[in-house]
């Protein structure tokens, strides 16, 4: 592992882990119930019982990922307002040429000033601001340029 922690407490891992659990044993006793039967009419409960067990393992991954989601969507937010505490260098001095340079990466969706610590520690290719909007980007929301 890379040391990173789960942002899910262990009782919400481990009911996802229980519904899968039984899921898994509802698909299992369905297929061994079924196994020995040819008649089609017997294999009807337990094809019931193998469905059940496929959709609560399909909850649980879902909602799984679902937690997974908001739990990056909280990680994301706590980034945005730390980064927002931080100074951002000062703008061009009053009366001297204003600065139109932006960075940002290929794979980025917005565009940073260069003190963005959204940006600080990538590798970013500064741009004008009009060649970064008509690649499609957007202004950054935290040092907004």
């Amino acid at each position: 592992m890379s040391g990173r922690r789960s942002t899910l407490p262990i009782a919400g891992r481990s009911r996802f882990a229980a519904l899968g659990l039984v899921g898994a044993a509802l698909l299992t006793l369905g297929w061994y119930r079924s196994a020995g039967t040819v008649v089609f009419s017997d294999q009807m409960v337990s094809g019931a019982l193998a469905a059940a067990g496929s959709m609560a393992v399909c909850l649980a991954v879902a909602l799984r990922t679902l937690a997974g989601r908001r739990a990056v969507e909280r990680r994301l937010a706590d980034l945005v307002e730390r980064a927002s505490d931080l100074p951002l260098s000062p703008g061009p001095a009053a009366g001297g040429p204003a600065v139109d340079v932006f960075v940002a990466t290929p794979s980025m969706g917005r565009y940073h000033r260069p003190s963005c610590p959204l940006a600080t520690g990538k590798p970013v290719q500064a741009a004008a601001r009009a060649a970064h909007e008509g690649a499609g980007k957007k202004r950054c929301g935290v040092c907004q340029p």
